[in-house]
């Protein structure tokens, strides 16, 4: 390696030593009293904290007792340095300008929520506190450094939060990319109250269903897929989130029937068929195809109740469970399409019971004249 300022044989003489507690030749990152130290060993020592049983005070312990080598204070092991924080005095590792790790995250926290007024948006003020009272604040300063320079990094996306232009919504989040990012920042924003709580498995299926129907080539069959996942599976998500919590599995299951769905109108689609004009002859073949999905495909008869106009799908007999020849009488349509009419062409959030009251409403004179 080519240096102007010095020879190896000089760098070799002025950067390197042995150090004194790993006992390995490496770059020298201090002289502390019992010798040289690189930096792992000197970040380890300084986030060494207790009781010190020279003085019994509790602060940080970076030094070595001689005889025993128990850590100890750097009073008592008679440093010549100080590794307090020039704001706040706490004992650590210090970083730039001497500032210890919680004031240097309060510090990049500060510049990346700031609404350009410099304050932090008061909406995101929870997400900073939240953030500012962790454990470790090293873990914060790491996350903030993660992918620093690339697009959707943590730091990009705060920046984003703070100049407003990611709004405070889950459908906002559900849309942004990496969705991994995405999702540990929604989370963070639910557990300080910034978000209302929502069961993290159904915001992943919310955040996991656009990027399948941009996958679906033919536009027909992504809407039928939308309004199914619309309708049938998200319903029953919000429901489970609200008696109990979802579980991966569930969560698994509901993409799984939204995947063969999309499967069973291709496969409609090579064999010159439409939903509207599939009859027992197409289900049949479909079912005979595919028996180790048996059980997520239960849901394809609910393709039917994905467009008004469309019929209900029969049921394959003994993929329901029921002996062969043997039929049962299928229930109406969970939801009456003529009430549901608005939500065709919208993402809107279904109202699952609120059909009902004109049914109610209705039946309530022949209920009286039987009186």
């Amino acid at each position: 390696m080519t240096r102007p300022y010095a020879t190896d044989e000089q760098y070799e003489r002025w950067y390197m030593a042995e150090r004194c507690r790993c006992g390995r030749r490496r770059h020298k990152a201090g002289t502390w009293p019992d010798g040289y130290v690189c930096r792992t060993c000197s970040d380890r020592a300084v986030r060494t904290r207790g009781t010190c049983p020279g003085c019994g005070q509790d602060r940080a312990l970076p030094g070595l007792r001689p005889g025993d080598g128990a850590a100890i204070c750097t009073t008592c092991a008679g440093f010549s340095q100080t590794f307090d924080c020039s704001r706040c005095g706490f004992e650590g590792k210090l970083l730039g300008g001497r500032l210890c790790e919680r004031c240097t995250l309060t510090d990049r926290l500060t510049a990346l929520l700031d609404d350009g007024d410099s304050r932090i948006r008061p909406t995101l003020v929870p997400l900073f506190d939240l953030l500012v009272a962790m454990d470790k604040p090293r873990s914060g300063l790491a996350w903030l450094e993660m992918r620093r320079d690339q697009p959707g990094s943590a730091s990009q996306l705060l920046r984003r939060l703070g100049l407003g232009e990611i709004p405070l919504t889950h459908d906002a989040f559900h849309e942004l990319q990496p969705w991994r990012a995405a999702a540990h920042l929604e989370e963070l924003l639910m557990t300080c109250g910034a978000l209302p709580s929502v069961d993290k498995y159904l915001c992943s299926f919310q955040r996991w269903l656009p990027g399948h129907l941009t996958g679906i080539a033919d536009p027909e069959h992504a809407k039928t897929i939308r309004l199914f996942a619309t309708w049938h599976i998200l319903p029953r998500l919000r429901t489970r989130a609200e008696r109990s919590h979802i579980t991966p599995s569930i969560r698994r299951f509901a993409a799984e029937q939204v995947k063969h769905a999309t499967a069973f109108l291709q496969w409609l689609g090579e064999r010159n068929s439409t939903l509207a004009s599939c009859g027992q002859i197409d289900v049949d073949a479909w079912f005979a195809e595919n028996t180790e999905h048996a059980r997520t495909c239960l849901s394809l008869p609910q393709l039917g109740h994905a467009e008004p106009t469309l019929p209900t799908l029969p049921v394959h007999p003994q993929d329901e469970g029921l002996p062969p020849g043997r039929t049962e009488r299928r229930r109406a349509p969970r939801y009456p399409w003529p009430a549901a009419d608005r939500y065709r062409d919208t993402d809107a959030t279904p109202c699952r019971r609120s059909h009902r009251a004109p049914l109610r409403a209705a039946r309530e004179p022949h209920r009286q004249a039987r009186r």
